[in-house]
């Protein structure tokens, strides 16, 4: 019996702070500067565009490591479909992305790591009960986060075993 992985992003609503405006003003500018990097000196790779862009983005905007791996992700997969738009790519909205090992999330509070010497982002969710549902079933694992304005989406998966149909139909 084979396993498919099931994933489900599950929305929440949150208040903006000016830390968290911050935070998203500054990752939509190191993603148009790797996009500017990526393509002014023609990279070919994501693993290669996060070598290029590591250690010059910790210092310039002074962020944890982790940061440069996601602009880097962001970026390849934005400029493998630029030459079908007839135009350079740019981020225009706010917007953050973080993997699973980067981030905690504790009941209704999702704590982001930022800037080196500083505390971290804690923003408490807002959520209903079909929220609440995912954040109690321990079964469930956690994925990504993704970060706007005026919401964050974060991916749950979950192991599900296929199961055989006993007939027919049609």
């Amino acid at each position: 019996m084979s396993v498919v992985k099931a994933v489900k992003g599950v929305s929440f609503t949150y208040k903006p702070t000016p830390r968290t405006l911050e935070l998203l003003s500054t990752f939509r500018e190191m993603l148009n500067d790797a996009m500017r990097i990526c393509l002014n000196e023609n990279i070919r790779g994501r693993l290669k565009l996060r070598d290029r862009i590591y250690k010059e983005f910790q210092e310039r905007y002074g962020v944890m490591s982790c940061y440069p791996y996601a602009v880097a992700e962001i970026v390849w997969s934005i400029v493998k479909k630029h030459k079908r738009w007839h135009r350079r790519p740019y981020a225009r909205r706010l917007m953050f992305k973080m993997d699973a090992a980067n981030y905690s999330l504790n009941y209704s509070i999702l704590s982001l790591p930022f800037r080196k010497g500083e505390g971290r982002i804690l923003i408490p969710l807002q959520y209903g009960e079909y929220q609440r549902s995912f954040l109690m079933d321990k079964s469930l694992k956690r994925g990504s986060v993704t970060l706007t304005e005026s919401s964050i989406v974060i991916a749950f998966s979950k192991d599900a075993p296929v199961t055989q149909p006993t007939r027919k139909v049609g």
